[in-house]
């Protein structure tokens, strides 16, 4: 595998940037459509469920952010070769790039399904390619500092429209929150697996992390971004939870639009227009952020130009997109997506983490055994 020269540091953006790259990347499709899974396993203790993912993700980012300080400024890739050799570290960073392939496929696919629900009836996918493939290739030519930074406005912008849903809450009903703490421990879990999928994103920072330029502070950034990013969640849950109630909730495709479809303003018609549009701007950095992440691997295990590899990938990646047909197709292959997720992002890192401190624990007993003998 290609070793990679250290990270020149007017390459480097600085720590508290972390914060913005975890919630971009997070605050992704799964905000559409979350209520509706966690809802179905735990009913309305469904925010307990939320809770409890959002705990999961952040010993997760404690988990991913101790494997990389050991290793300083290398990345997931290099972590593999280094721990499993080279063709069982090779097998692995090809499964992290089919993974990042496999999500920037799902966003777009998806995002055209909701084009399609709720702006235009029959979207085409070239339409979608068109507006997200060419920012993607000028923001990654550019290189991580220029994602970095559509990430810090994406997450100002989409975040910001969150606040309009206080008109929603004259329709708040308490009722629907109760009998409290009915769900059984297994309906919870399953609540908090169903809601884990929709916090993926930033184990990317398996990535990007050498290109820190102050890597102690990733750990504190990294914890706050998740952090910002489960209260969004929570904040949705629990608002969805009050305006819909259970039956109605099932039956939303997309709960966060349909709410949005309930805000109204004297001055402005069509308000899920500019909600469509503020959401497209969020999905751009998170394909930015995959395609960045796949692209240096496919550099580093091919030997080529990450460019090259850039536009190989989208090239593949449209024709792949034209397959999906009906809405069905595109949710199984959400469903299949969303499995792989769960075991890269939740419990892979605690593999690769006990694994190495085993092997470190290994080299330092073989170094004092040396020292004994001499």
């Amino acid at each position: 595998m290609k070793q990679t020269v250290p990270v020149p540091n007017n390459c480097r953006f600085e720590g508290y940037l972390i914060m913005f790259a975890v919630i971009a990347t997070q605050f992704g499709i799964g905000i559409f459509v979350f209520q509706r899974f966690v809802y179905i396993e735990a009913k309305q203790d469904a925010w307990i469920g939320v809770i409890l993912a959002g705990l999961y993700a952040h010993l997760t980012m404690f988990v991913i952010t101790k494997t990389l300080q050991k290793y300083k400024n290398k990345d997931l890739y290099e972590i593999h070769h280094l721990l499993f050799g080279k063709w069982l570290g090779t097998v692995l960073n090809a499964i992290f790039i089919t993974y990042c392939t496999y999500a920037v496929l799902m966003v777009i696919v998806t995002y055209r399904e909701v084009l399609c629900s709720y702006l235009f009836e029959n979207a085409p996918m070239w339409f979608v390619l068109a507006i997200f493939f060419p920012l993607c290739i000028y923001a990654i030519v550019g290189g991580i500092r220029v994602i970095i930074g559509l990430c810090f406005f994406s997450v100002i912008i989409s975040t910001s429209i969150l606040f309009v849903l206080y008109q929603l809450f004259p329709y708040f009903n308490m009722s629907h929150f109760f009998p409290l703490l009915e769900a059984s421990p297994k309906q919870l879990l399953k609540s908090t697996y169903q809601m884990s999928l929709s916090l993926a994103g930033f184990e990317l920072i398996y990535v990007y992390y050498p290109y820190v330029r102050n890597p102690e502070k990733a750990q504190r950034f990294g914890q706050l971004g998740i952090l910002i990013t489960n209260s969004i969640f929570l904040y949705i849950i629990i608002l969805s939870l009050g305006f819909f109630g259970g039956k109605d909730l099932i039956k939303a495709a997309w709960p966060t639009l349909t709410m949005f479809n309930m805000i109204r303003f004297p001055f402005l018609e069509q308000y899920q227009v500019i909600v469509l549009c503020v959401f497209m701007v969020a999905v751009g950095p998170i394909l930015c952020m995959y395609l960045w992440s796949l692209t240096k691997g496919m550099k580093k295990l091919f030997y080529m130009k990450q460019r090259t590899a850039l536009y190989v990938i989208c090239g593949v990646i449209s024709v792949v997109a034209f397959l999906f047909q009906t809405r069905t197709e595109v949710f199984m292959a959400g469903t299949y997506f969303n499995k792989a997720a769960f075991y890269v992002v939740f419990i892979y890192p605690y593999v690769l983490f006990i694994f190495s401190s085993v092997i470190d624990k290994l080299k330092t007993h073989n170094k004092s055994d040396k020292q004994l003998i001499q």
